[in-house]
């Protein structure tokens, strides 16, 4: 049986799936569960995820990419621009990967044309085997 996807779990309590790591209330009061059918999400402003990734707290996590969403009319839709990182390389530790995948992410955030309406939905994980190649 295929495992639901839960991304509440890094919201709410430490689990074993979060290895013990939850984002501070002090984000998540902040974000905006997104209301697009069909997806399971919370968005944060630039400004909140800049934030975010300048705390010592967010070294505990990999943020792998994400997706930008506008909020026109009080109804979110995607824009379809999103980001990415490469995947973890062999030499990588994990705390490097971390470390790039935040510096991937604070480079597009702060690139992108940022308007009142617009938000993020970044893919935020504390898995120890993030970006590991199956090869």
């Amino acid at each position: 049986m295929v495992k639901q996807l839960d991304i509440d779990y890094l919201f709410k309590t430490k689990t074993e799936e979060s290895n013990g790591k939850v984002i501070p209330e002090k984000y998540r009061l902040k974000t905006i569960k997104v209301t697009i059918p069909g997806v399971i999400a919370f968005a944060w402003s630039k400004d909140l995820l800049l934030e975010f990734i300048s705390d010592q707290i967010s070294n505990d996590f990999a943020i792998i990419g994400g997706d930008v969403i506008t909020t026109k009319n009080s109804k979110m839709s995607y824009t379809y621009d999103s980001w990415s990182s490469d995947p973890r390389t062999l030499n990588e530790s994990l705390n490097e990967y971390r470390k790039r995948c935040s510096g991937t992410a604070r480079e597009y955030i702060e690139k992108y044309p940022v308007t009142d309406d617009i938000l993020f939905i970044p893919v935020i994980t504390s898995e120890t085997t993030t970006g590991m190649s199956h090869i």
